[in-house]
This record gives C-alpha cells, structure tokens and sequence, in this order.
C-alpha cells in the first residue's frame, strides 16, 4: 500500500483502486468510482438517495446492494458521516440551567428557515445550511450537492432548473457569490473525462476527439459551432467550464 498526502486527506492507495476518506450521503459518482464501486455500484447508491434514502452511521454503507464483504471491510473505515445531519440540536445546543423548559407534544424538530431577504450561496453551502431554504428538504439538498459535484460548481441559480421538479419558490433564497468551477481542458481530457459532465455526454466529448485528430489544437470552443451538437445554447452552457490552455 502507498499513500500521498493532499490539501484535504491522505488518500491511500491499494492496487489500482484509492482510497480516502468520503460521506457515502454527499460523495460524487467521479468519486465513488475511484473507490472502486463498480458503475452499477455507483448508479445503485444514487438511486438509493434520490429516492430519500440515508446513511446514518458508517456500517450503513453494507445497505449499498451488490456490494461484496470484500469492498465492505475495505471501504468502511473511510466513511465519515455527517452526524450533525441526523443529530438533535438539543445535544449540540448549550444549556441555561435557569432556562424554563417547555414541552410539546409535536414530536418532530422543526427545521429553522431563513426569511425575506436572507440567502444562501449555493456554490458553498453543505446539506444542513440548504435545508434552512424555505422549500427545501433532505432531498432537494442533497440534490443540489450533487448536482454541483457533477458540473463542478455552479455559475448561476438558474442551474438549479436542471434538476427534476426544482421548487422555484426556493430560488429567490439562493445566490451565486462564490463561484469556483473546475474545469476541463479540452485539448488534454480524455473522451471518458469529458463525457462525464452533464453538458458534454459522448457525442460532444467524441466531436472534441475527432475534431483535436483532424484540426489539432482548440483555440476556441466556438470553433465547434458548425455542428449539429453544439448550439449556441450548448456553447453558452459549456464555456464556464472548459479551457484550452
């Protein structure tokens, strides 16, 4: 086994698999599979939390269907779960021992939500601050973690349209202020590089390839407009997150 150091964790590696420490409820499908899950693997553990469900400690990762005892063992001691997430606030809350306490029979915590004129900067935010979002729950938050994953960072609130049945009374509670998006390069990504981010699929990241095999280097990505694949929507959509040098 070897190991190197990053800016965030030490990320083993063990044969052709690496392994860091990853939140199975916010981890993306890139990193899933540099795990070593399998793409079925993957697109099983997504389904499972688009459909509400949630890991809650790190044994929860053995509820992943498929998954062999061996990846279990393996994986395990590298889950780190988010238990303010599913922690009371009472536990985290200090106590005033002169405080009244007051009893109710409503047995679900209530969420606090932010109001008129408060936001929160979806580019940065964790599950916990989006759940404070008027109309949004677990699962749109989760969503929006996501999604940013996927793109590599969001550009505009606009975005959020993008994901299935988006509450839109949410957005006016949402900003971009810290935008940061990785980006690809074009005339280096590999064609399973590039087809992996939502604006690109294969048939975009294979016109990338032929067109870099037949005209060599992209200055421009509007060099790509005579095709049929690229509009100027598309253009529009990918130019925040591609580079050419």
């Amino acid at each position: 086994m070897t190991y190197a150091i990053c800016k965030t964790s030490i990320i083993f590696k063990w044969g052709g698999v690496r392994l860091f420490f990853f939140d199975p409820n916010t981890a993306s499908a890139q990193e899933l599979l540099m795990l070593g899950l399998k793409p079925w693997q993957v697109r099983s553990l997504l389904k499972y939390r688009i459909h509400g469900g949630e890991f809650r400690k790190p044994e929860d990762i053995g509820k992943l269907y498929g998954l062999s005892a061996k990846q279990y063992k393996t994986l395990l001691p590298y889950v780190r779960i988010d238990r303010e997430q599913f922690m009371p606030a009472s536990m985290i809350v200090e106590k005033d021992p002169y405080e009244p306490v007051y009893t109710s029979k409503d047995t679900f915590p209530r969420q606090h939500k932010i109001g008129v004129g408060e936001t929160v900067d979806i580019s940065i935010a964790d599950t916990s601050a989006l759940k404070t979002v008027p109309g949004i729950g677990s699962y749109f938050a989760r969503k929006i973690v996501y999604y940013r994953n996927e793109l590599g960072g969001y550009v505009s609130v606009g975005q959020l349209d993008e994901i299935n049945d988006f509450p839109q009374e949410a957005k006016k509670f949402l900003v971009v202020k810290n935008a940061a998006v990785k980006k690809i390069n074009i005339n280096k990504a590999s064609l399973v590089q590039m087809k992996r981010h939502p604006y690109m699929g294969f048939f975009r990241a294979k016109k990338i390839i032929d067109y870099r095999y037949e005209h060599g280097m992209i200055r421009n990505i509007e060099e790509l407009a005579d095709n049929k694949h690229f509009t100027h929507e598309v253009i529009k959509k990918l130019t925040p997150y591609v580079e050419t040098e």
